[in-house]
């Protein structure tokens, strides 16, 4: 908490003066601080206090960490191209805030990571990826290159959106491809087994849970963004 709260900055527009917040604490007035705007701009204009949070639970697969888990890829069948994956991302507390979107594609094989494809994200109090609804933001991706094993892929989101309480972000990637050549997503099977598949190339969907093939963990996908606290 003190290596975040020392960046904080709260303007008094009385004074037109700022005074640093050295410890965790509930403003006199009700007031966003956006950690990301202030250590860009040091500007304030919101109305509640945010703090930075990752949800995924990748860091024991990520190339660049110590590896504790194996990687594994998902890649469709001959008769699964355009199939989706997803994983179901859960905050700490609501609201929170989504900003970025990280996952790693695997690329070795037939498993091509510079595929043009699509990843969509889903917003649902239910317990599995929605059926049949319409994502939030989709946006398609081509990577110019890619090396052997990791290749890491961040979407900034042009506009960011919040999820309330209960609600669940789901990041859906879908695994294109002319086969032999198809594209892979790597899984982590340290993490929690929240991995699904959607048995179908269009909605409505048929989500199964990958740990129904044996597939441990789940898919190597992150959402950062901020979380309110008070």
């Amino acid at each position: 908490m003190g290596n975040l709260v020392w960046m904080l900055m709260a303007f008094d527009w009385t004074s037109l003066t700022y005074s640093s917040l050295l410890e965790p604490q509930k403003l006199e007035r009700e007031e966003i601080i956006d950690l990301d705007a202030i250590q860009a701009r040091s500007t304030l204009v919101y109305s509640r206090l945010w703090l930075p949070e990752t949800l995924g639970d990748i860091d024991g697969c990520a190339p660049t960490r110590a590896r504790v888990a194996v990687p594994y890829h998902v890649a469709p069948l001959q008769s699964e191209i355009d199939h989706w994956s997803a994983v179901q991302l859960t905050p700490s507390s609501w609201p929170f805030r989504v900003d970025e979107i990280v996952y790693y594609l695997g690329h070795e094989g037939n498993y091509d990571a510079t595929l043009e494809h699509t990843v969509a994200l889903y917003v649902s109090t239910r317990d599995t990826p929605p059926p049949n609804a319409d994502p939030i933001v989709a946006h398609s991706f081509q990577l110019s290159s890619a090396v052997a094993g990791y290749n890491q892929v961040t979407w900034t989101l042009d506009e960011p959106f919040e999820l309330e309480e209960d609600e669940h972000l789901y990041v859906t990637l879908q695994h294109t491809g002319d086969w032999p050549d198809r594209l892979s997503i790597l899984t982590c099977s340290d993490a929690d087994d929240n991995g699904w598949w959607s048995n179908e190339a269009e909605k409505p969907y048929d989500w199964e849970e990958l740990s129904s093939w044996s597939i441990d963990g789940a898919p190597m996908i992150s959402a950062s963004g901020y979380r309110v606290i008070n």
